[in-house]
């Protein structure tokens, strides 16, 4: 379903050289479908018995309850610490690159930007969409796969990836991938913030061993959930299995798996794409990076003029 009220631009682009959105097509009226082929995503002629990868079933319109501590106080608050003291001109597109339910575009908007919310859960955008009627002049919404952004060169004065939106590829080249098309939709001067955890941290949670596991209530609905956290050898890959029973004692299962850099390998991938890593922060009220005690690596990069 789509919102009423809505023109609908639908776009066949087959693999990576297909068109790319000029800025003109981004009509604030319109939601854009800019599905890329990909090797991780799903093609007509799959199998019907093919599984779909997490990200694919993850972020549905029951995300925002399982992150409901993710509010917009908090998005509020990381684009005023971090966005606003860099003074970027009112003038400046920005992509929310992978936007959730807009919490993050909402706050850019209110500071006058021109956003454009970008993912791959249709649910997300639609909520997305609500979010933002306030200032539907100023945003619009694209679907597709973060690896092949439908978007032309050079295109935004700012790109934002909050809230641990990477790392979701099997494959380190399509995770680095994605860091690639960042820096070729930036202007020359454009920055990026790029928000990730910090895998010291996480490491130091699992003390020494593989498997943290912690039942859960919510206190309004009477919903119980088993979380089971898991860590791989050498700390590669941090996975979260979240194992729901609701009130009528039906089940659910939702799965979460993420390659787990650490901030030495970012910089060095962030670097390897021609940016600049200008600013560390290790949360989102813009304290400084402390390996040993921040939850976040949170990183602030230019694109050079």
């Amino acid at each position: 379903m789509v919102p009423s009220g809505l023109v609908i631009l639908i776009l066949f682009v087959n693999g990576i050289k297909g068109r790319k959105l000029a800025n003109s097509e981004l009509n604030h009226t319109k939601v854009h479908y800019a599905m890329k082929e990909s090797s991780e995503l799903p093609k007509d002629g799959d199998s019907p018995s093919r599984v779909p990868k997490w990200f694919e079933t993850a972020f549905g319109a029951d995300y925002t309850e399982r992150y409901a501590h993710r509010n917009d106080e908090e998005a509020n608050e990381a684009v005023a610490r971090l966005i606003s003291p860099l003074e970027i001109s009112r003038d400046a597109r920005v992509l929310d690159l992978c936007c959730g339910a807009g919490r993050h575009s909402l706050e850019l908007a209110k500071f006058g930007y021109g956003v454009v919310s970008f993912d791959l859960s249709a649910s997300l955008l639609r909520l997305a969409g609500e979010r933002l009627k306030p200032h539907a002049a100023l945003s619009s919404r694209v679907r597709g796969d973060m690896r092949v952004l439908p978007f032309a060169e050079k295109g935004f004065g700012l790109v934002v990836n909050f809230f641990t939106s990477f790392g979701y590829f099997e494959k380190d080249s399509e995770n680095l991938r994605v860091l690639s098309e960042v820096a070729r939709v930036l202007t020359p001067g454009g920055w990026f913030l790029f928000d990730f955890l910090n895998r010291e941290r996480v490491v130091q949670k699992f003390g020494g061993g593989s498997e943290i596991r912690e039942e859960q209530r919510d206190k309004l609905t009477g919903e119980q959930s088993l979380v089971i956290r898991r860590l791989s050898a050498q700390g590669r890959r941090v996975e979260k299995d979240v194992l729901r029973t609701d009130i009528r004692g039906a089940d659910s299962r939702i799965a979460e798996s993420l390659r787990l850099y650490s901030p030495d390998e970012l910089r060095e991938a962030i670097s390897g794409v021609g940016l600049r890593v200008i600013r560390e922060a290790g949360s989102y009220d813009g304290r400084v990076f402390d390996p040993g005690v921040s939850e976040r690596w949170i990183a602030i990069a230019r694109k050079p003029e």
